[in-house]
């Protein structure tokens, strides 16, 4: 007889990772592939936010990005200079989206920002969420979106200062990987514990 393995919910688990496997590959099937970190061409995902943030949150950045470059050189390792999402944080699969927000006018004393956010080729992200101009009113029509909940982990990489243009104003990129899990530090140390619940969290972004 066939055995079903099924969730507190009462859902077989095979039906609810074969649902995930979709919502996974609809999500970050069409998204970029590979990019390049100090000329090395490296594959992975990857989307983009841009807005404005005070100038405070630069520092908070430019620490977590420090205290991970400090400890390890290693892609996706979320035990050093790790945080958390305080909300749900939007991100565009397309950048002009992300660099339409960014030209808008900032308030006072305020920096713009560009976000772009690094996601594990193979892992992917369980959290994320994939949303459309079609299917949601708040996106705008032909626009793409992940959508990452609140306290979500993240590990900043590096923090750009970026001149003004004829194109862009002045602005930092902030190059943030993102956890496929929320759970696991590193990708490829299973013995390590479990990702701490207490890490600072972000406000900004």
């Amino acid at each position: 007889p066939q055995t079903h393995i099924s969730s507190p919910g009462g859902r077989n688990i095979f039906q609810q990772q074969a649902r995930q496997q979709q919502q996974l590959d609809r999500a970050f099937g069409g998204l970029d592939a590979s990019y390049q970190v100090d000329g090395s061409t490296l594959h992975g995902f990857r989307t983009y936010r841009g807005g404005a943030v005070p100038r405070e949150a630069i520092a908070f950045f430019q620490d977590r990005a420090s205290t991970a470059r400090a400890n390890s050189a290693e892609l996706f390792d979320f035990t050093y200079g790790s945080f958390r999402s305080h909300a749900f944080l939007a991100t565009a699969v397309h950048e002009p989206t992300a660099m339409k927000f960014l030209r808008k006018s900032a308030p006072h004393s305020w920096v713009r920002v560009k976000f772009i956010f690094f996601f594990d080729r193979e892992r992917k992200c369980l959290h994320a969420n994939y949303i459309s101009g079609v299917e949601a009113p708040t996106v705008a029509e032909g626009e793409k979106e992940i959508l990452l909940p609140p306290f979500s982990v993240f590990r900043a990489r590096k923090v750009t200062e970026k001149a003004a243009t004829a194109q862009t104003p002045y602005h930092y990129v902030i190059e943030i990987e993102v956890s496929h899990d929320n759970v696991e530090p590193r990708c490829r140390h299973r013995d390590l514990a479990p990702q701490p619940e207490y890490e600072p969290l972000s406000f900004w972004g």
